[in-house]
């Protein structure tokens, strides 16, 4: 998926596709992000097969991998390079922010509101553009912010929550079928 979205890149950058297929080369095409999606993945990989490594690494350059992540954040953007770029970036501060959470820039995520911040996350994520996008007072623009957090805490509360209850017993029933038939 990496080198198919690089080839993509390289021609939507050079522009040399059909122009009937100009949608599949927008900005915001699909194709233009696998790679994003891919160094996710590998991250994820990483964590699961190579964490000591991977913390005894972070621990050793935390600092510098640290700033160098945030760069690779910032200037990808600043200079037109792409998402794909600012992957690596988030993708180690990510993996920095899980092994390492008592480093001092990652302390402020073990804050209780940064907490619910945290489980509210996905609600946030799915009404911030609905209530964005249906806002009906043109002038009181500034208050879609804290209805996107009403929204998010209803949602959450009202349907994830009943649904997150009946998703563990669900689980445990079949835990124990799998306990039985052992």
């Amino acid at each position: 998926m990496i080198i198919f979205s690089i080839a993509w890149k390289i021609i939507a950058l050079l522009g040399c596709y059909n122009r009937h297929l100009y949608f599949l080369f927008e900005e915001q095409s699909t194709f233009l992000y696998l790679d994003c999606i891919s160094y996710g993945c590998i991250g994820a990989i990483l964590l699961d097969t190579k964490a000591e490594n991977l913390k005894i690494f972070f621990e050793r350059f935390s600092l510098p991998i640290f700033f160098l992540s945030c760069f690779s954040l910032l200037i990808p953007e600043i200079v037109g390079l792409g998402k794909g770029m600012q992957s690596f970036g988030f993708v180690f501060l990510l993996l920095q922010s899980v092994l390492l959470p008592e480093f001092r820039p990652f302390k402020i995520l073990n804050n209780q509101w940064m907490a619910k911040i945290g489980v509210l996350s996905y609600s946030l994520y799915v009404w911030q553009q609905i209530i964005l996008f249906l806002w009906p007072i043109p002038k009181l623009w500034f208050l879609w912010l804290p209805m996107t957090f009403v929204a998010a805490w209803m949602s959450y509360n009202c349907l994830e929550k009943p649904f997150f209850s009946l998703r563990s017993k669900f689980r445990m029933h079949k835990a124990n079928q799998k306990y039985e038939t052992n």
